[in-house]
């Protein structure tokens, strides 16, 4: 079974804050197509510029992404440096 998450109402920090707070006991499974978690990641990248964000939010949105995806905290640095 294939479930697509929309996540395009997550469009504020405070609504990833609560999403990673409710999403606790969730269990994902990343899509098995590289290709489209790299797309879903710039996508995220750059609806909340990324780059021009805190250090606290970046770790935000970090942890968003590591939790979507299931990539590991190292993977995730690797391609957020390509897409910057």
């Amino acid at each position: 079974m294939v479930i697509d998450m929309n996540d395009s109402k997550l469009v504020t920090l405070e609504q990833i804050r609560g999403f990673l707070a409710g999403a606790v006991d969730l269990g994902f499974t990343a899509s098995a197509d590289p290709a489209a978690r790299y797309g879903f990641i710039k996508r995220v990248l750059k609806r909340f510029k990324y780059p021009l964000q805190s250090k606290a939010h970046r770790g935000v949105i970090r942890s968003y992404l590591q939790r979507v995806t299931g990539y590991s905290r190292a993977q995730l640095t690797r391609l957020i440096a390509q897409y910057v």
